[in-house]
């Protein structure tokens, strides 16, 4: 996994918490989608274990969009093992939700391609 900009951590989360980001590519709000500032906060998390982008990427399960989700399970996912008490409660709290399930099962297949 290769990250898509050159913003660090701080600058990430900032982007992400204020809403700094478009939509999607090319819907003229400028920015960068926030696909790609969640999949560099991850790929950080993924390499450093920072618990800033934990912490993050746990926040993001509970939001409505599907996408967010699907990224921050993955790198969850990937550290299960590495996460901090809290962070492990509310992964499994996220997996036991029923409608989940869906995304669930997307995410561990893509996984299982990496």
């Amino acid at each position: 996994m290769k990250r898509q900009t050159r913003f660090t951590l701080e600058e990430l989360i900032h982007m992400i918490e204020t809403g700094q980001y478009s939509s999607c590519p090319g819907n003229g709000k400028g920015g960068y989608p926030l696909g790609v500032l969640l999949n560099d906060v991850g790929i950080i998390f993924k390499e450093t274990g920072d618990s800033t982008a934990e912490d993050l990427l746990v926040n993001m399960l509970v939001k409505d969009d599907p996408g967010a989700k699907f990224i921050s399970y993955c790198f969850l996912a990937m550290k299960l093992e590495k996460l901090s008490d809290e962070a492990r409660l509310l992964f499994r709290g996220f997996e036991e939700i029923p409608q989940n399930a869906g995304l669930i099962k997307k995410a561990k297949v893509h996984l299982r391609k990496l």
